[in-house]
């Protein structure tokens, strides 16, 4: 590819070499221009911070050099040089977020567990935290990783979510205090107690210094909680659906329920019985849904298309 390679400005020839993305998904260069300008405390005369710039097609360095009397701090990127950088750059992103998204849905299914262990100098408490990630050319990313997995399972549940940093959202809903095996959650496993942390923090040998734990068992609670408020939503607006239903007489469908019982469209009566037939089955399939998510898997319930679909209730109002 385009980890490495030389453009020449003027006479001038510029080499970068070790082209990576860095944490904020940027393609960083080491580089230098030999007899112009070298870093002279690298062995190799390299300066390592150099970004490629997609907007401009250009190189941008943080030193500024004199270029034929003019003070500079980048070079742009013409032709088939600049077109095959970008390809370049554009191969590295797609390839990282194509990564992030399936170390995110191994974790939603739990293939991944999160980490939590002791941290802090002042006050300690369990932190979580992704392992392994390197091995997936992913370093400084866990945070990024776990943020798209708690979107993932939130989505499939139909349930929204919002946060600002997903190591305080993660710690907070698991809420665990430092303790011994015996108050620790029911759903931790791999636990660890290390010497050298305990003796850190003056703790006894019992005190548990780390553990694993899925996803879904530390938002599962929190997302059927959500569910609930949702259904209490739908109730209500059925409620107030079958209440306008009998006043005016009519056949109705409701397509979005909310509190307020707007968005409901009168049904000719010709359309009725294909309605309630699809409206009965409909109900049926979310009633089954709803029932195994709740009762036997949650992270099962969450693949499945029940929940998923927005469900357009008929109602017959008796008149």
């Amino acid at each position: 590819m385009t980890a490495y390679f030389e453009i020449n400005k003027k006479g001038i020839n510029f080499v970068f070499t070790n082209g990576y993305l860095n944490q904020q998904d940027r393609l960083v260069y080491a580089w230098k221009a030999p007899g112009l300008i070298e870093n002279y405390h690298d062995p190799q005369g390299l300066f390592y911070d150099a970004e490629y710039d997609p907007e401009r097609r250009a190189i941008i360095m943080q030193e500024k050099f004199d270029f034929r009397g003019i003070m500079a701090k980048g070079v742009g990127l013409e032709g088939a040089v600049g077109e095959k950088i970008d390809r370049y750059y554009q191969f590295l992103l797609s390839k990282r977020l194509k990564t992030i998204e399936k170390l995110a849905e191994a974790v939603v299914r739990g293939k991944i567990s999160v980490n939590f262990s002791l941290v802090g100098s002042n006050s300690a408490h369990y932190q979580p935290w992704l392992h392994g990630l390197r091995k997936h050319d992913l370093p400084d990313q866990e945070t990024r990783v776990l943020a798209e997995a708690i979107r993932c399972a939130y989505a499939r549940a139909g349930v929204e979510v919002s946060f600002s940093d997903p190591i305080d959202f993660l710690e907070g809903h698991l809420n665990q205090s430092i303790t011994s095996t015996e108050y620790m959650h029911p759903k931790a496993f791999n636990l660890t107690f290390d010497s050298e942390i305990q003796a850190y923090y003056g703790y006894e040998k019992e005190i548990v210094t780390g553990f694993d734990i899925k996803l879904l068992d530390i938002i599962s609670q929190v997302i059927l909680e959500e569910i609930e408020k949702k259904e209490a939503v739908r109730q209500r607006a059925e409620a107030i659906a079958f209440k306008q239903c009998r006043e005016c007489g009519h056949f109705l469908i409701v397509g979005k329920y909310d509190e307020t019982g707007e968005n409901i469209v009168h049904l000719p009566m010709s359309e009725w019985k294909a309605a309630q037939s699809a409206f009965e089955q409909a109900r049926m399939r979310q009633l089954e849904d709803i029932l195994a998510g709740v009762e036997k898997d949650l992270s099962a319930y969450m693949e499945t298309e029940g929940f998923k679909m927005a469900v357009v209730g008929a109602f017959y109002c008796g008149c």
